[in-house]
């Protein structure tokens, strides 16, 4: 081999070499630390994530989590459900701050269908995991409930949170409100007329946030503005395509239609509470105008001289004449807020029910409807969290469920009290059996600092 090659084939070693130790040094400097979670033996650990730095072996190969009461459902409508369960945490130290669980639901004919959520479950704790109106493909018959280990995150709780006395959240009031004789009067109705869209501001914006809000899968934000803005938007595209329709964002002619079988007024026959802030007069027309008329057959000897019509006419101005001077009130013709106060004592005293326990009977204001559930919880934590969840479950007298409910929670500050409000709109199978709450989820994770805030 002659000198010429020779120096060539040092000098390319030599390259390959330099490039090489580049390489080398590159990749060690960009390879990912060793952790807990990365499913190699490395750092000192006794097995595979487990052991020495992390947490124990037995605890990742024996997890101390079971499964307390299988998961059960209630049948709503439209092959919707809601479904609850319960996880006990035997570990005084550790949580789950992240985990997967699969829901499978059989139905006819040996169909089935999965749902998989991700959560959490603090340690010393058994906690009831509610989910509430699940939409389904058939009216399931049974549901099973897997936990997949390979999904468990391990960790402590944020520093400073003390668990040895349960729950760090404390319900302090609870209050179960029914509206006037739920079996004889209407739930309180929203009729769309208008497509909306983005950018408006409009009274049927503000009964569309409300309809929505009551939905927290679609409407998390859960914002009654009456201004259509982008988070609506996007709470209008999820509704439409969970019932099927063109995805636009749009309340246009389909959606109107969906949202009107859903909370329109159902049957002119039904008994109504009129909004006290709201005048009814000659000319005008719509659905509290045929409200007005029904009641007015009913109470006022209305009818023999008009119909219902959904018209305010000059036959209907002069039937509630005759009504307010049968009650003594200005006979204006016109339902302001004397009239409609009246109105409804009137049906108050015609459909009210007794208070027993804490359940009590109530009338609605235009933003609710079939029930209501209000109370509070403490924070006693030093945290101020910026959000989390609350799912109530409600039963009758033998602890039968009836229903179930959640909704989105913000601004949970230390020390303080949050109120909350659950609100159902759609019907409720047997809700004059209700009696008492029977399971309370307060879903704030206390292992996420992501979800502390100093700034309230």
């Amino acid at each position: 081999m002659n000198k010429r090659i020779r120096k060539q084939i040092i000098i390319a070693l030599i390259f390959f070499g330099l490039v090489f130790s580049i390489t080398s040094a590159f990749v060690i400097a960009h390879r990912p630390q060793p952790t807990c979670f990365d499913n190699k033996q490395n750092q000192g650990e006794e097995g595979i994530d487990c052991g020495g730095p992390c947490i124990s072996c037995d605890l990742k190969e024996n997890p101390p989590i079971s499964v307390k009461t299988e998961p059960k459902f209630i049948i709503a409508s439209n092959n919707t459900v809601h479904v609850f369960f319960t996880l006990l945490n035997s570990d005084n130290e550790w949580g789950l701050k992240s985990f997967k669980y699969t829901l499978t639901f059989v139905g006819p004919n040996n169909a089935t269908q999965k749902i998989t959520k991700t959560d959490f479950l603090p340690p010393h704790s058994t906690r009831i995991f509610i989910l509430p109106s699940v939409q389904l493909n058939f009216i399931p018959q049974e549901v099973k409930l897997d936990l997949d280990q390979n999904s468990f995150v391990w960790a402590k709780p944020l520093e400073g949170i003390d668990l040895s006395r349960g729950s760090p959240f404390k319900i302090n009031s609870l209050q179960i409100i029914f509206p006037v004789n739920t079996l004889n009067i209407q739930r309180n109705t929203y009729y769309f007329t208008k497509t909306l869209t983005l950018g408006m501001k409009d009274p049927e914006v503000f009964n569309l946030q409300k309809v929505l809000s009551e939905m927290p899968d679609i409407y998390p934000e859960g914002k009654i503005t009456g201004v259509f803005d982008k988070a609506t938007e996007s709470a209008v595209k999820k509704f439409q395509q969970k019932y099927g329709i063109r995805i636009t964002g749009e309340v246009g002619p389909q959606t109107r239609q969906k949202l009107n079988e859903l909370y329109g007024p159902k049957d002119i026959g039904e008994v109504y509470k009129f909004d006290v802030n709201k005048i009814l007069k000659l000319g005008m027309s719509g659905e509290d105008v045929k409200q007005l008329q029904l009641f007015l057959a009913l109470d006022s000897g209305y009818n023999p001289e008009g119909k219902v019509t959904g018209v305010f006419d000059k036959a209907t101005e002069k039937a509630l004449k005759d009504f307010q001077k049968q009650y003594n009130l200005p006979q204006t013709g016109q339902v302001g807020s004397k009239t409609a106060a009246k109105i409804n004592e009137l049906i108050d005293e015609k459909y009210s029910q007794n208070k027993e326990s804490n359940l009590i009977v109530g009338t609605f204001s235009p933003a609710e409807a079939t029930l209501k559930v209000e109370g509070d919880f403490y924070n006693s934590t030093s945290f101020n969290f910026k959000s989390g969840e609350i799912g109530i479950l409600l039963c009758d007298g033998n602890n039968k469920e009836i229903t179930a409910h959640k909704i989105p929670v913000k601004d949970i500050i230390s020390g303080k009290n949050t109120p909350f409000s659950f609100v159902w709109h759609s019907p409720i199978n047997n809700v004059e059996q209700i009696k008492k709450e029977c399971g309370i989820d307060i879903g704030i994770n206390i292992f996420d600092i992501n979800n502390i805030s100093s700034s309230f």
